[in-house]
């Protein structure tokens, strides 16, 4: 099986996932979430129905086959912090209860964002991008994207492209006003646009 992995469409999200991720069909979403998280308010408004389960109910998830078109993972390392095997098992549920064309999304902190360091917090722990897009890959996903977040793990507000240009254009774009925010678009086209944002979400298309 081929993978895809998109580094298209040039575009920035404001907030609204379900733009983004444009699914075939909006009839059914499923948020695995812990209870704090507010993803499924979120997508609520763009499907007909819209549940969520915990972090400890994905084995297996209380859906019929074929049955969803969209799953979202949210904060993934509150779900299940450092545990790839748990990663690996939501997944596989969520490929079972997505309709061909559905998609899945996982966010989650970058742990090379800046400001983590500068606040004494290391890595350990955290999940990085390729690791997730690899096992989306292994759950047969055939088409990857993948994005930074910002705020995070708040609604987010600005929803990026990781790819240089898009972050260049981003940056140019929101903070040339602040004195700290005039170093931010030099350290995009440096290409170190990890350092700048402090969530990250990958997307499988089925």
């Amino acid at each position: 099986m081929s993978v895809e992995l998109i580094s298209s469409p040039p575009v920035l999200a404001a907030g609204n996932w379900v733009w983004l991720l444009a699914p075939p069909r909006q009839e059914s979403a499923l948020v695995i979430a812990p209870d704090q998280d507010a993803l499924a308010g979120v997508i609520a408004p763009h499907f007909t129905d819209v549940s969520r389960v915990g972090p400890g109910d994905i084995r297996p998830l209380p859906v019929s086959d074929s049955a969803v078109d969209l799953v979202a993972i949210s904060r993934l390392e509150e779900c299940a912090p450092g545990e790839l095997a748990w990663l690996s098992d939501a997944l596989s549920e969520s490929r079972r209860v997505l309709r061909d064309g559905g998609c899945v999304l996982v966010t989650f902190v970058n742990p090379f964002w800046a400001r983590r360091y500068l606040r004494g917090w290391g890595p350990e722990r955290l999940v990085t991008r390729r690791r997730v897009l690899e096992e989306l890959a292994g759950a047969g996903f055939r088409r990857l994207a993948s994005y930074y977040i910002q705020p995070f793990p708040e609604a987010a507000s600005s929803i990026i492209p990781t790819w240089g240009p898009a972050t260049v254009h981003h940056e140019r774009m929101e903070h040339m006003s602040s004195a700290i925010g005039r170093y931010r678009p030099l350290v995009a086209r440096l290409g170190a646009h990890a350092l700048l944002y402090p969530g990250c979400a990958c997307v499988g298309y089925l």
